[in-house]
């Protein structure tokens, strides 16, 4: 008897090589040590999260952690950016998720929108996957700074809490467009100008102010080129650090984030969705994204589609609701807009996908369920902004801060480098008026 137990002990130590053999040579080892396929950068507050729900139950789509977001990269805090943080660590759980779906064919991303806003984030990507796919959503300037300041205000474990529990609306912009002009005031010292801010000077034989350049025709029609670690000089990094270090009013300065990507990577690998678009189109961007990454058309009923996540006075990925119950926020009608781009995007990290994943630690820390409000809890008894005159006046003053850089938004859609925006944008910041600072 003890022949035979040997027999099938070699028996069942051949199959076991043999399958293991299999799995090496096989499509699924072919992938298992791939990188990143895709980044959702972000923005905040511009329905990433509604996006995500709606995506996550595509069969060849999988991210990276247990919940959306890792912030493994950067987070919502001033001075989080990580960009040497721990890659072996990443990798392995990148690893994992392809383990875990056992298919040569899912595509695993990273979902954290705060990658947008880093400015070493390009580099991170493009040494860790030269060909990867980045989507980003952008939501008007100004709607998204309202939103995230009226959640920050709400949110006692958010990163701006403190920073504007004292504030209204109206005397947070007023501060912060202050800083933020002392801060390029103080940049604009070390910028070095460019061929063509040299060619403008030598025909006109006029300096240029730090202010003029972003408001130039001439300058507008540049192809973006400025990159942290490429093009970018000390002058340009230090005032992009000045919206980069705002994270209500500087994160909605579109143009620096996107313009740092694309002088990184070609702009066929960038995706450029807006929130206009998600609210009354959902199943058409869905479709954008699915042929952008190239896998089949996913099934998503109506119903389904008609739900968003993370809303105003919601604020938890796990808590859904019906657009129609949603209480809008729009910088037209400030207390509850008819503007159509819902209140939607990722700022907490507080539930499971539900899965099995093995989870990367979020650097924004542990939220657990109980410190996230109940859906049925009135968080909006104190976000209504009245429409007074100091309101009014400082969504005005945030739209000609904002102007110049949407001017350039425009611009590149002209040149056929991101999606055309929503045409009510254009015709709310296409004039000429008004500056870069205020």
């Amino acid at each position: 008897m003890v022949a035979p137990l040997f027999v099938v002990a070699g028996v069942l130590m051949l199959a076991l090589a043999s399958c293991t053999e299999l799995t090496r040579s096989g499509r699924i080892h072919d992938r298992l040590d791939l990188p990143l396929d895709y980044a959702v950068l972000g923005q905040q507050k511009s329905g990433t999260s509604t996006l995500w729900m709606h995506l996550k139950s595509h069969p060849d789509i999988a991210w990276v952690g247990k919940s959306k977001e890792t912030l493994w990269f950067n987070g919502d805090y001033a001075r989080t950016t990580l960009c040497d943080n721990d890659l072996e660590y990443y990798q392995r759980t990148i690893m994992y998720v392809r383990t875990v779906h056992n298919r040569a064919h899912v595509l695993v991303g990273d979902w954290s929108a705060t990658h947008l806003s880093c400015l070493c984030c390009p580099l991170v990507f493009k040494m860790m996957n030269p060909k990867i796919k980045l989507l980003v959503v952008l939501r008007e300037p100004v709607e998204r700074a309202l939103s995230r300041f009226m959640e920050q205000k709400v949110l006692d474990f958010g990163a701006c809490h403190k920073e504007v529990l004292n504030e209204t609306f109206a005397s947070y912009v007023t501060k912060e467009l202050q800083q933020l002009q002392r801060c390029r005031k103080m940049a604009a010292r070390y910028r070095i100008a460019s061929q063509l801010e040299h060619e403008l000077e030598r025909t006109t034989g006029t300096e240029l102010p730090p202010s003029s350049p972003p408001s130039s025709q001439m300058l507008l029609q540049q192809s973006p080129k400025y990159g942290w670690g490429a093009t970018m000089d000390l002058g340009h990094w230090m005032a992009a650090q000045c919206v980069a270090k705002s994270n209500i009013i500087g994160w909605s300065v579109y143009d620096v984030f996107l313009e740092n990507y694309l002088a990184h990577f070609p702009h066929e690998q960038v995706q450029v969705l807006y929130t206009d678009d998600l609210a009354a189109h959902p199943l058409g961007v869905i479709r954008r994204v699915e042929a952008f990454l190239r896998v089949p058309p996913g099934n998503y009923t109506d119903e389904k589609l008609a739900v968003i996540y993370n809303s105003r006075g919601c604020y938890s990925w796990q808590c859904a609701r019906n657009k129609t119950d949603v209480q809008w926020i729009g910088s037209g009608a400030f207390s509850s807009s008819s503007n159509n781009s819902g209140d939607r995007s990722s700022s907490s990290d507080s539930t499971s996908s539900g899965g099995t994943l093995q989870p990367l630690k979020s650097n924004r820390g542990t939220v657990s369920d109980e410190a996230l409000p109940e859906p049925d809890q009135p968080q909006s008894q104190s976000q209504h902004i009245p429409q007074d005159g100091p309101n009014t006046q400082a969504v005005a003053r945030l739209r000609n801060f904002y102007r110049p850089h949407m001017q350039r938004l425009f611009s590149w859609a002209d040149q056929g480098l991101i999606a055309p925006p929503p045409a009510s944008w254009r015709s709310r910041y296409e004039s000429l008026e008004g500056g870069a600072t205020d």
